[in-house]
């Protein structure tokens, strides 16, 4: 009853100044813990999508070699020059993974005619 009639008749006193000061730092402190805590939350579920995300990109022939990504170029101001470097590896890329295949498909070819001569 004494605090009501202080805070009624001396709002601006040091004493009513330095317990509502208290109060506001202890809110806002309050608040940077939780903002922390939000923060720390966030960063390790971006953490854990960029390390899950990496066990996506293992090439499923050849589970050392790691996938690259190949960045989509669709900005229509990018300069010729990138643009042809661009296709020319992706060019690259694509006649070499073919040309893998084409080795594999004749070495198992090779390796059914041997099993069929060895057979008859």
């Amino acid at each position: 009853m004494i605090n009501f009639f202080h805070k009624l008749l001396n709002p601006h006193c040091l004493h009513c100044k330095e317990e509502r000061e208290d109060k506001e730092h202890s809110e806002y402190v309050e608040y940077l813990r939780m903002e922390i805590a939000r923060l720390i939350n966030e960063n390790q579920k971006l953490l854990n999508k960029i390390l899950d995300g990496d066990k996506n990109t293992i090439n499923n022939e050849n589970e050392n070699e790691i996938l690259q990504p190949v960045p989509k170029i669709g900005h229509r101001y990018v300069p010729w020059n990138v643009r042809r470097q661009h296709y020319e590896s992706e060019s690259r890329a694509e006649a070499k993974r073919l040309a893998d295949i084409k080795k594999e498909n004749e070495n198992i070819e090779k390796e059914i005619i041997e099993a069929k001569t060895s057979n008859e």
